[in-house]
């Protein structure tokens, strides 16, 4: 008998917009604090980003820190969970959950493997059965960042691989939407890039 994974990409395969920034608004009663924030307070790491200086990672960590840093964990999750339960349907690509439900349907194990972060994705990803591996946060006495390697790039096959023997499946489908899930769809005999766009 068949036995069949499907991989999926959170941002932009699953969701239709980046879950993350999205997050991050939310945390702010409005939107010029979230501006000033994100881009005056980080305009350093922009400049750098942009100019090739550094890579996107440290700017990734620096935005995570600054919209994060000020809550502890019982209170980050607890704003996720708000979060979850008031906007996260809204974020959701039906095209995405039928086809995550064909999968299902007929048996085949489901992962998610994201750059996003563990905390925006733990209650969806339990909620319908699906195993996750994602980017886990921890915070210190003086900031928030991410534990160990980025979900990104090679780095998501490199998690799926401490995860999943994946020499068990006959059929791996993966899809995704984007540079950083070019490691992950080459291990597919079924990829899908960009799948569920209009």
């Amino acid at each position: 008998m068949k036995k069949s994974i499907a991989l999926f990409d959170f941002d932009g395969t699953i969701s239709t917009i980046d879950s993350v920034t999205y997050f991050y608004k939310f945390l702010y009663k409005c939107n010029l604090h979230y501006f000033i924030n994100n881009y005056i307070l980080c305009s350093l790491h922009i400049l750098l980003y942009r100019i090739r200086l550094i890579s996107y990672l440290p700017l990734k960590e620096y935005r995570l820190d600054v919209h994060t840093s000020r809550f502890n964990d019982v209170e980050l999750k607890m704003l996720a969970t708000e979060f979850y339960s008031k906007y996260f349907s809204g974020i959701l690509n039906p095209k995405a959950l039928e086809r995550i439900q064909w999968h299902k349907n007929h048996g085949h194990d489901v992962w998610v493997i994201s750059a996003s972060y563990d905390f925006l994705l733990n209650d969806w990803s339990a909620e319908n059965g699906i195993k996750l591996i994602a980017n886990r946060t921890v915070k210190n006495k003086y900031k928030r960042y991410i534990d160990g390697k980025d979900v990104n790039f090679e780095g998501k096959l490199e998690y799926l691989k401490l995860h999943v023997n994946l020499d068990v499946y006959s059929e791996v489908y993966a899809y995704g939407d984007s540079e950083g899930d070019n490691a992950l769809l080459s291990v597919a005999h079924f990829k899908y890039y960009k799948p569920f766009r209009n």
